[in-house]
């Protein structure tokens, strides 16, 4: 998720047209963003701080997830 953000950023700087770069731009930003979040908010979790859903499905390659490391706690 986080690649293709960074791909959408750096595409953005070279489309012509504003509007088009402006949403490609921000939708890229999103997505590092986002991939940052997803991990920050299985740690609040965790904590206590939000209880787990126990009807959520679980996503893909959950194991490896689990082993990244939070980027900002």
């Amino acid at each position: 998720m986080m690649l293709v953000g960074i791909i959408m950023i750096v595409a953005s700087l070279f489309i012509r047209m504003d509007w088009i770069s402006v949403v490609i731009g921000v939708l890229g930003a999103t997505f590092v963003w986002g991939s940052t979040e997803l991990k920050e908010q299985a740690v609040r979790a965790e904590i206590g701080w939000y209880p787990f859903n126990a009807n959520k499905i679980k996503p893909p390659l959950e194991n490896i997830i689990k082993k990244w490391r939070a980027p900002h706690l």
